[in-house]
């Protein structure tokens, strides 16, 4: 006859998985607007786009300008959220805080 067994128990740890590096004082915000924000080299709206933060992903703000009116953002590409020109893995550039079409752009987490 027979018999069996035992055996087994949880052999798992909580293990946290390393974020990607950040910079120091970095905040982290989400994209509010509806739709995709591009990434500006400079605080101008007819700057070149670096990238595009998808609507719903986050973005570390870095920075802002003198008015505040814009935004010094770091946007990598993990999150799927960053289309970038070059292919890279991350984007630093400017993006406006608010929009005359899209309302808030920048919302805090």
């Amino acid at each position: 006859g027979g018999g069996g067994g035992g055996g087994g128990g949880a052999g798992y740890a909580d293990e946290w998985r390393p974020s990607p590096p950040r910079c120091p004082g970095a905040v982290l915000y989400f994209i509010a607007a509806p739709e995709a924000v591009p990434v500006l080299e400079e605080p101008s709206l007819g700057a070149d786009a670096v990238g595009v933060a998808e609507a719903g992903s986050t973005v570390e703000v870095l920075g802002y300008d003198r008015l505040r009116l814009w935004a010094r953002v770091r946007v990598s590409a993990h999150g799927g959220s960053l289309s970038a020109a070059g292919g890279g893995t991350a984007a630093v550039g400017w993006m406006p805080l608010e929009d005359d079409l899209l309302g808030q752009i920048l919302q805090a987490i």
